[in-house]
């Protein structure tokens, strides 16, 4: 039973050994979030002025958390080389504190949908700030698109959400892999520490076995 539980703890997803799996997900949890620092600080580098707030609150909330977890990932990459329990504790912690606010940053997204705070990303909605009295037909296609990317954007993000929690399981595995990995070191040394000392220790019986065999021998001899 226990050998079983060590093999979970041990791997990742596809059976991938788990400081493999886990150095993968770091250095693309990396690469992606380099990509969206640069695509938020992009956005906010043209006119922002015609953007709606929530708009710009979005893309700046984006580009921080991105940012965040550029410097999360840089913990993991670090870990996953040395395997050290220490950055591994951080990462862990780190990449757990990401996942939250994703996901708070989720449910902000989809409050901000149905409070059409995001009607100039949604292209049946864009046409209706410019008139002062629209159709009902337009206004039945912007809500009838409203709904809909919001319902992408909800289901979409349980799925990314639950392989984001997948994923942090799969770290706090990896962590407890490089803690036992440095118990296992450290109570090694004192084992070998131990056996070196016996064998001397046999040694000196022997010797001292030996020195007085021969001190009998020379004394027959006399």
């Amino acid at each position: 039973m226990a050998a079983r539980t060590e093999r979970k703890v041990r791997t990742c997803c596809c059976c991938i050994p788990v400081r493999a799996g886990v150095g993968i997900l770091a250095w693309l949890y990396f690469l992606g979030g380099t990509a969206s620092v640069v695509l938020a600080v992009m956005i906010l580098k043209q006119d922002t002025s015609d953007m709606e707030i929530g708009v710009k609150a979005l893309v700046i909330a984006l580009g921080s958390l991105s940012a965040f977890l550029v410097i999360t990932s840089m913990f993991g990459i670090i870990a996953t080389i040395g395997q050290s329990p220490r950055f591994a504790r951080i990462w862990s912690i780190m990449f757990q504190i990401w996942y939250y606010l994703q996901l708070a940053l989720d449910i902000a997204v989809i409050a901000l949908f149905f409070s059409k705070k995001l009607d100039s990303l949604i292209v049946e909605c864009t046409s209706l700030a410019a008139k002062r009295r629209p159709k009902g037909s337009e206004i039945e296609n912007c809500n009838r698109g409203r709904n809909r990317l919001s319902l992408f954007y909800t289901l979409s993000g349980v799925v990314r959400n639950a392989i984001g929690y997948y994923f942090t399981r799969r770290v706090s595995s990896f962590t407890r892999h490089c803690a036992e990995r440095s118990a296992n070191r450290g109570l090694a040394a004192p084992a070998q520490m131990t056996a070196i000392s016996g064998r001397v220790n046999v040694l000196n019986v022997q010797g001292g076995h030996q020195a007085s065999a021969d001190s009998l021998q020379g004394a027959k001899a006399v």
